[in-house]
């Protein structure tokens, strides 16, 4: 199966190209990548969130 650079796997999170690369990663950090993932999604969706509300308000 071919690889495209970074992600061995088209699809893949973050975490799970990390995981991949370093199969010696304790389950711990694993979760700890997923919540930082996650929260780092929602942050950035709450940032266009934020973004779409101000043009918003502009138009009106």
């Amino acid at each position: 199966m071919p690889s495209s650079g970074l992600f061995p796997v088209p699809g893949l999170t973050l975490v799970e190209v990390i995981s991949f690369r370093n199969p010696s990663l304790s389950s711990f950090v694993r979760s700890e990548l997923k919540k930082l993932e996650l929260s780092a999604i929602s942050f950035s969706v709450f940032i266009l969130m934020s973004l779409d509300l101000e043009k918003t308000e502009m138009m009106q």
